[in-house]
């Protein structure tokens, strides 16, 4: 009798175990889903102004000139006559078209450019609609073609951005003595090698087509992951009451940062003074 027993408790503490273990599964995959639908959902195309900043001093030299590329872009399409007017006649009915004259004024508010290149770093965690939003909303337009345009060229941009950063990182790592190595063709080609810049982004993103487009933030979305010079600085979260249960140290775009959390500006700096 004792020896049954003990086989009864033994077997009820393993189907005890088995199930801990389905609801923990099932706990998991909840929370999983939580933090991709706070990230996809909640902060969607600003998901990159939670990331902290590049600590390759390359890396930001290389985005600021590509920042201001893509405002010299703007601009440059803001000051065509035709542009400047439908642009203008995005923005709602009962508006007065935007002249040459004011098209040429145009200039970039410094919390645009802080958003532009938000975005722009953001670029091998977004989808492409969600890149076409971000932009809209910084820029506070609407016409298709006029954003499409943008998000194109920023996508191509990113693409030189990613050679770029490859060839100073092979150049790091690289012998002294090694001989160069021979040019690829011009063509887009695989993942796991370089994208040429020669011809493809000699090609202005307007005629593009929507694959050849794709298969460039494609190619950014596997080349700009897990890369040394993508090593982020340190983020630190002030969340209020509403959000602060919220796991946001678990959303997939914070994975590989280092991520804390403090209560108050006070504390933070109280921690800043200590060191």
């Amino acid at each position: 009798k004792q020896w049954y027993q003990r086989r009864v408790r033994v077997a009820n503490t393993i189907e005890e175990r088995k199930e801990w273990w389905k609801s923990r599964q099932r706990l998991d995959d909840a929370m999983k889903r939580l933090t991709v639908l706070i990230e996809d959902w909640l902060l969607s195309e600003y998901k990159g102004i939670l990331m902290g900043p590049l600590e390759s001093l390359e890396a930001n030299a290389i985005v600021q000139f590509m920042v201001q590329k893509i405002e010299e872009k703007i601009v440059s399409i803001f000051s065509s006559p035709v542009q400047s007017e439908k642009a203008s006649s995005s923005k709602g009915r009962g508006k007065k078209p935007a002249t040459k004259t004011e098209s040429n004024n145009l200039a970039i508010s410094p919390q645009q450019h802080s958003l532009i290149e938000q975005t722009f770093l953001s670029i091998p965690f977004l989808e492409r609609d969600q890149l076409e939003q971000g932009f809209c909303n910084i820029l506070a337009q609407s016409n298709p073609s006029f954003i499409s345009e943008i998000t194109s060229f920023a996508i191509t941009l990113y693409v030189e951005f990613v050679n770029a950063m490859k060839a100073v990182n092979k150049e790091k790592t690289a012998p002294k003595k090694a001989s160069k190595p021979k040019p690829k063709s011009k063509k887009y080609i695989s993942s796991d090698e370089e994208m040429s810049s020669d011809e493809d982004n000699s090609k202005d993103p307007s005629e593009m087509s929507d694959e050849e487009i794709q298969r460039a933030l494609d190619y950014v979305k596997n080349s700009a992951q897990d890369q040394p010079w993508q090593k982020r600085g340190p983020v630190i979260l002030i969340l209020d009451k509403n959000v602060q249960g919220l796991p946001w140290e678990c959303i997939p775009i914070l994975e590989q940062h280092p991520v804390s959390r403090v209560s108050s500006l006070l504390m933070l700096q109280s921690l800043a003074l200590r060191k």
